[in-house]
C-alpha cells in the first residue's frame, strides 16, 4: 500500500483512512442477523458463570490475597490509621464481610478492616488488660460504602451521651464566644 501511494502520489494518511474504514466482507447466516427474543433466566445464568470463571483466573495469578476470618475473643495487632504503629487488641465481633470491630487495651471499640488487623502469637493472659470505659471510636473505613453501624454499642453510646450531668455544660458568655471572620471585598485592578 506504501509502494502505491508513493507512485501514486496521493496522500498516505488518506490511504489509511480508506483501507481501516473498508468493511470486511466475512460470511455469516441470514437467521443470526434477525431478531430474536432471549431467554432471561439463561443470560444470566450465562453471565453469572462467565463472571465466575474471570474471578477464578483473577484470584489464581496471586494477585489477591485471601484474607481467613477472625473468630471473636481473637487476640490481634491492628492499626487505628494506615500507617500507624500496631496496636494490640481483641476482636469483638465481626460487622460485614471483611470489616470487625475490636475492643481495645484502653476498653474502648474500634472498627477496622481486615486489611488493617493481623493475627499475633501473643497470649491473653500475658499482654492484654482491659480498662472499662466500653465507647466506641468509629474510624473512618477505605473500602466500606456505608460506616453505619447499627447494634447494642451504638445504644449504649448515646444513653452514655443523652445521660451526662448538666451541670458539667459551661455558660456561653460574650467572652468565650468566638468571632467569626470577616469576609473583605475583593480589590479590582
Amino acid at each position: 500500500m506504501t509502494k502505491k501511494t508513493i507512485e501514486a502520489n496521493e496522500d498516505f494518511h488518506l490511504a489509511l483512512l480508506t483501507l481501516r474504514n473498508t468493511p470486511d466482507n466475512l460470511p455469516i447466516l441470514e437467521k443470526n442477523l434477525e431478531p430474536h427474543v432471549i431467554n432471561e433466566k439463561f443470560y444470566h445464568s450465562k453471565l453469572n458463570t462467565n463472571s465466575e470463571k474471570s474471578k477464578k483466573y483473577y484470584n489464581s495469578k496471586g494477585t489477591i490475597k485471601v484474607r481467613k476470618d477472625f473468630e471473636p475473643g481473637t487476640l490481634v495487632r491492628f492499626q487505628e490509621k494506615p500507617k500507624s504503629s500496631w496496636q494490640l487488641g481483641q476482636i469483638e465481633s465481626k460487622i460485614r464481610d471483611r470489616t470487625y470491630k475490636i475492643l481495645k487495651q484502653e476498653g474502648r471499640y474500634i472498627i477496622r478492616n481486615s486489611l488493617y488487623i493481623r493475627n499475633t502469637d501473643e497470649t491473653v493472659d500475658n499482654n492484654f488488660e482491659v480498662k472499662q470505659d466500653n465507647k466506641t471510636d468509629y474510624v473512618y473505613e477505605p473500602d466500606s460504602e456505608n460506616n453505619d453501624v447499627s447494634g447494642s454499642d451504638n445504644d449504649e453510646h448515646e444513653s452514655d451521651v443523652s445521660s451526662s450531668d448538666e451541670s458539667d455544660i459551661p455558660e456561653v458568655t460574650n467572652e468565650n464566644i468566638r468571632l467569626k471572620r470577616q469576609a473583605k471585598v475583593p480589590i479590582k485592578i
